[in-house]
């Protein structure tokens, strides 16, 4: 009976995969039929670099805006294929489905009792895992990274004798990271804080650890800033930092002291840059901007440090949004009135929820499964948390958590839905931890 039991439960779970693999299938029938849909407001900054680097042999794009790892990942697939959205969207899925079999490796490594992880299903079928590869944007090759550094480290903590090649491995990883999308940028803090936890008591293997990984990790990036500073005379990874800095953290403060909404507050962000540029008697270049976002916005935040704070975190939770602008685009639904957050702000919950009901024509009716499976995920999450603090696993506990509240922190103000992918297949591991917990102890109480 408990066999049978057991080849029906898989047989469920298989099931759920071949629908996971179907749901693919159908945004790839839609990517074939309408490339254009693929294709998002930012789309265009990483595939101008990638005709650059195919049309010159060598990244010659004048620009520090984008990190170079994502246009270079389109150029190789445009060499192969041609400038084909749809192979782009191909490739990417191929690489999410990845990234699902990599989560499931890193759960068993971390997490060797769970020897069935239910929640990969949660990252299968989450919206914006199965979403995510259909638009021309880093999410889903930059989550297939971070799910990579992750089991590198792993592989490097369970190695009997002590390999440190997965650690330089790792290392270079995470500078591929950083330059997929800068976000990354001090993430080596959190892998530098699992090897000190993993050496905390062998001081020569600590030191010898963390020099080769961060070693790795500017061996990658240094390069790249040494070549922006000559380029644009500034030592940064990005200057899309400036912008983000600018028109969304500054912005959130600026819309929450005048009450107002975000996107409205932001227009007038714009003439103000351009006329502090013209009173300064600077060019209009991408260095000159930069400088005045980064010292504008600076100026702004700590005028209200503290108030920017709350802001800060309240307004990271957009990350937890579901996404119904990036479902309406890709079923070619394009027109936009007022962002949820906004009306959020601006009226109370149930009026809001009428209205943006009555703006997206119901499509929360498709939504409705992602948005409960979104529901469950997060709070079994959270959940699967407190039960690794409870029993004391420190480390699972760490590696699980840490992913999570950094990029939800990080994003800040600047959030959106699709923001959220990075952190799902860590936030799905520990849903199963806590739906798994329940069930222990259901079974327990029916015996």
């Amino acid at each position: 009976m408990k066999r049978s039991y057991n080849v029906n439960k898989e047989r469920l779970v298989a099931g759920f995969l071949v629908l996971a693999v179907l749901l693919r299938l159908s945004i790839l029938i839609v990517a074939y039929f309408h490339p254009e849909r693929t294709l998002t407001n930012d789309s265009s900054s990483y595939i101008e670099p990638a005709q650059y680097l195919l049309r010159d042999g060598a990244y010659t794009y004048p620009s520090a805006l984008r990190t170079p790892v994502y246009p270079i990942f389109l150029a190789v697939i445009y060499k192969l294929f041609g400038e084909s959205h749809f192979f782009v969207v191909l490739v990417q899925t191929l690489i999410g489905l990845a990234t699902i079999y990599l989560t499931y490796l890193l759960s068993t490594k971390l997490l060797p009792s769970q020897k069935k992880p239910i929640g990969i299903l949660f990252f299968a079928f989450g919206l914006e895992s199965s979403l995510g590869p259909f638009y021309v944007m880093t999410e889903t090759l930059f989550t297939f990274l971070l799910v990579c550094i992750l089991l590198c480290f792993l592989i490097y903590r369970q190695s009997i004798n002590i390999n440190y090649g997965w650690l330089a491995v790792g290392g270079v990883l995470t500078g591929l990271a950083i330059l997929c999308r800068p976000i990354a940028l001090y993430f080596p803090a959190v892998i530098l804080l699992f090897i000190l936890w993993e050496h905390r008591r062998d001081f020569k293997r600590w030191l010898a650890s963390s020099a080769i990984y961060v070693f790795m990790v500017l061996i990658c990036v240094i390069p790249w800033i040494v070549r922006n500073n000559r380029l644009l005379g500034i030592p940064v990874v990005s200057t899309i930092t400036g912008d983000s800095l600018y028109f969304y953290s500054a912005n959130a403060l600026l819309a929450h002291q005048q009450q107002i909404g975000f996107f409205e507050s932001q227009q007038v962000l714009y003439p103000a840059l351009d006329q502090a540029l013209l009173d300064a008697n600077l060019q209009n270049t991408e260095s000159n901007r930069y400088k005045m976002e980064v010292y504008m916005a600076r100026k702004i935040i700590l005028s209200e440090p503290f108030t920017y704070l709350y802001v800060h975190l309240r307004e990271s939770m957009k990350i937890f949004l579901p996404g119904t602008a990036s479902l309406r685009d890709a079923l070619g639904q394009s027109e936009h009135d007022l962002d949820l957050w906004d009306l959020l702000q601006t009226q109370g919950l149930f009026s809001s929820l009428k209205e943006y009901f009555r703006q997206t024509n119901g499509l929360q009716l498709i939504l409705l499964p992602f948005v409960i499976l979104l529901i469950v995920t997060c709070l079994f999450g959270f959940w699967g948390m407190w039960i690794l603090l409870r029993n004391k696993n420190w480390f699972e506990l760490l590696v699980l958590s840490m992913p999570v509240f950094y990029f939800i922190l990080l994003s800040g103000p600047g959030s959106y839905s699709r923001f959220r992918i990075p952190i799902m297949p860590f936030l799905s591991i520990v849903a199963g931890i806590g739906i798994e917990t329940i069930k222990n102890n259901h079974g327990k109480k029916a015996k």
